[in-house]
């Protein structure tokens, strides 16, 4: 699950369920989305034929 972000009524960005400040959550995310793109990727060609 990724952390959530929240918009005020303002405009401000925060963690909506974190105590972190917004970079640290953004960054938190950006590895998360990256790191399920890695296992995914590396399952997917796991599963491909070797071609020989």
């Amino acid at each position: 699950m990724l952390t959530c972000l929240n918009r005020g009524r303002s405009g401000e960005m925060s963690a909506k369920y974190l105590g972190t400040e917004i970079d640290e959550t953004v960054k938190l995310r950006s590895e998360l989305i990256l790191s399920a793109i890695a296992v995914t990727t590396t399952a997917y060609f796991a599963d491909l034929p070797s071609g020989n």
